[in-house]
């Protein structure tokens, strides 16, 4: 029997975007900077800016969108924006394009050359926040869960094993050493949030008790509470590594033992991440880590 296929070709689709991307990958933070440029003289954007992403996992075959900005008349001459959800030995490529009122999609512009990171350090990632772990870094185990069962019977040599439901995730116990040195770009937290409206004050007071950086105690403890307050908070978060790579987790069971060599000042954290779905652009915007939209 022949199939009939009627096609629709939309006349008014959205504009063509006068901008265009470059990617520049950033080892140490283990993201992209994508910097997106505009003439001087160019028309006010309206609709939605929308960011895409194709990745050699699947040879460039299919992009997905990963951010989307909303433009009233926007003018912008140049943005940055950061993709911390990567996985390191990964190839990307970033295009953007604009959707109209109406969610029609305009032309593509990509980037020419893919990018790639391999990771100097493990991550916690989350939409806000991201704890670099620097020193010491440490993946004790690697572990699938697995709903699993043994029977010894009399008659048999061997056992018999049955594999029970469907259970099947991956479990990380993790540690690394905690201090406020590993967060020189400050994409954990930063002096202003740690000190408030009081930054002034220890500011000053570290100045006239000639208090350096490396015996600010003050600093590393509520640098440390901050962390604590993180590990415990029960959101997801994405665990990055280049030996392990890429992992949708919930953090549990954390806790935190001091160095006694250096005083207490410095303390080193462990936990166990529990993979809780694959690490996918779907699920990255179902848990809130990159931002999701209804078209």
């Amino acid at each position: 029997e022949l199939l009939t296929f009627n096609f629709e070709v939309t006349q008014d689709a959205a504009e063509e975007l006068d901008v265009s991307i470059s990617a520049t990958a950033d080892d140490e933070t283990g993201r992209v900077q994508l910097t997106i440029k505009r003439s001087a003289d160019t028309e006010p954007l309206y609709g939605t800016l929308v960011l895409r992403r194709s990745s050699s996992r699947n040879n460039f075959s299919t992009w997905e969108d990963i951010k989307y900005e909303e433009c009233d008349g926007t003018t912008f001459i140049k943005e940055v924006w950061y993709d911390n959800t990567i996985e390191s030995g990964v190839w990307y490529k970033y295009g953007l394009q604009l959707l109209n009122t109406t969610y029609e999609r305009g032309a593509f512009k990509s980037i020419k050359t893919p990018v790639m990171i391999i990771f100097d350090n493990m991550f916690l990632t989350t939409k806000d926040r991201q704890l670099k772990i620097k020193f010491d870094p440490n993946v004790s185990s690697y572990k699938r869960v697995l709903q699993e069962s043994k029977t010894d019977t009399i008659g048999s040599q061997y056992p018999f094993i049955r594999r029970n439901g469907n259970v099947n995730y991956l479990s990380l116990p993790i540690s690394g050493l905690v201090s406020f040195e590993m967060d020189e770009e400050e994409l954990f937290t930063s002096k202003a949030e740690l000190f408030g409206d009081n930054l002034s004050l220890y500011t000053n007071f570290n100045k006239k008790n000639r208090i350096t950086q490396d015996h600010d105690i003050v600093r590393e403890k509520m640098f440390r509470d901050k962390v604590i307050e993180f590990l415990y908070d029960g959101q997801p978060k994405i665990f990055r590594s280049a030996t392990e790579g890429n992992y949708l987790v919930r953090v549990m069971d954390a806790s935190l033992s001091p160095n006694a060599t250096l005083g207490r000042r410095i303390w080193t954290f462990s936990a166990t991440a529990h993979e809780i779905g694959e690490c996918s652009i779907e699920n990255l915007m179902k848990y809130n880590i990159l931002e999701g939209k209804e078209l």
